[in-house]
């Protein structure tokens, strides 16, 4: 049987790996990265495009040097499936979606790190984006978010795992922040 999305909360991994983002008086509620379909796309694609060039330029040298046909294919395709693993760890690791019981935390980026935030009582707006496809077969989408207060373009959450139930996560946490502060 299936588990619900979002059932889980943030293991304490995760809450440990990203807790110099919280505040004091913070707690992370979940976490999540983009969608596996999206990951197992992107590297089909790496590994496609990777091979499109490995396999010509070992081809040549297989001409030239006289070396194995196999062996130097068999390195092309090495080297294009670790190129594709890196891009796939890098992509999964460098976005990082974070809901805590007080704020939104984007985390975009692996060696250059660029971080977005919003308050619950400073989000005016959620918009969900999804096409045919991501809804039917890969159960993603986008997730926009409005902020109130800032002529700054709005927080997106690209490639987000069922964003209905993501979207409806947020909005409880938003209402439980406002009825706590009676901000509405």
């Amino acid at each position: 049987m299936k588990k619900a999305p979002y059932s889980q909360p943030a293991t304490e991994k995760q809450k440990k790996k990203f807790n110099h983002y919280l505040n004091d008086d913070e707690e992370m509620i979940i976490f999540t990265t983009v969608s596996p379909a999206y990951l197992l796309h992107k590297f089909m694609l790496h590994f496609l495009l990777a091979s499109l060039i490995t396999i010509p330029i070992f081809f040549f040298v297989y001409i030239f040097f006289r070396h194995q046909l196999i062996g130097v294919l068999g390195i092309a395709i090495l080297l294009s499936l670790v190129y594709a693993a890196v891009r796939y760890y890098l992509t999964k690791e460098g976005i990082q979606y974070i809901l805590t019981n007080k704020r939104l935390i984007v985390q975009v980026g692996y060696f250059q790190v660029t971080l977005y935030s919003a308050n619950y009582n400073k989000i005016a707006h959620i918009e969900v984006v999804q096409n045919f496809l991501e809804r039917l077969f890969y159960k993603h989408g986008k997730i926009i978010v409005q902020t109130a207060g800032t002529d700054k373009k709005p927080i997106t959450l690209d490639y987000i795992e069922y964003p209905l139930v993501f979207k409806n996560i947020m909005e409880r946490l938003i209402h439980q922040e406002r009825r706590l502060y009676r901000v509405d």
